[in-house]
């Protein structure tokens, strides 16, 4: 028994379909689950014409991204869809400008996050190995390093940490031109190292 090239299409497409059917679906009922479980509100959406890949969304970001304007194009999502949305570029992203998503992601829900590997790739040049670049037990071991700088005594001290970043934000350029961020802000780094060392002896 023979089959034509057109029922082969057809039953692919079939099976394609029903496969995305039963992932979105699937994906609904986890979300209903965690919102239950959680107290979670729901989630708003980048709308995009193509509801698949996310094509325009990622074409948008890419050439933001080139032409060196990422952050206000993320800006202009987090104005237009609130601090936490999912958007389609690719792959889809939750992005969140929520404090306390970001308490959660960094410290009391990190095994349910990570970096992953592009936040890490990205953050590796200008921050370095550490707890904003690295999963795992690497992280674990960064965050017992930073640890002591968030007890209470240094935190109640805010002062002496604002008014180095005062200083370092106070020479960046105001006319947006080019420069060497990175020299900057490993002088700042030094800088409020020495004033943790000082407060721990």
């Amino acid at each position: 028994m023979s089959i034509s090239i057109t029922q082969l299409v057809i039953s692919l497409a079939a099976i394609y379909g029903t496969s995305l059917l039963f992932t979105f679906l699937s994906q609904k009922l986890r979300i209903r689950k965690a919102e239950r479980r959680y107290g979670c509100k729901s989630v708003s959406r980048v709308s995009s014409w193509d509801p698949i890949f996310g094509l325009d969304t990622f074409i948008s970001v890419r050439k933001a991204d080139f032409a060196g304007h990422l952050s206000e194009a993320y800006r202009a999502l987090h104005k237009r869809y609130g601090p936490t949305f999912l958007m389609k570029s690719f792959e889809t992203q939750l992005q969140t400008s929520s404090p306390e998503n970001i308490q959660a992601i960094c410290t009391s829900k990190f095994n349910d996050f990570g970096i992953a590997p592009m936040r890490g790739g990205i953050g590796l040049p200008f921050l370095g190995r550490g707890i904003f670049t690295e999963d795992g037990e690497f992280w674990k071991y960064s965050r017992a390093l930073v640890r002591p700088t968030f007890a209470r005594a240094e935190i109640a001290d805010l002062e002496n940490f604002e008014r180095h970043v005062a200083r370092f934000l106070d020479l960046i350029p105001k006319n947006g031109e080019a420069f060497d961020m990175l020299a900057l802000s490993k002088k700042l780094v030094r800088t409020l190292r020495s004033i943790i060392q000082q407060n721990l002896n």
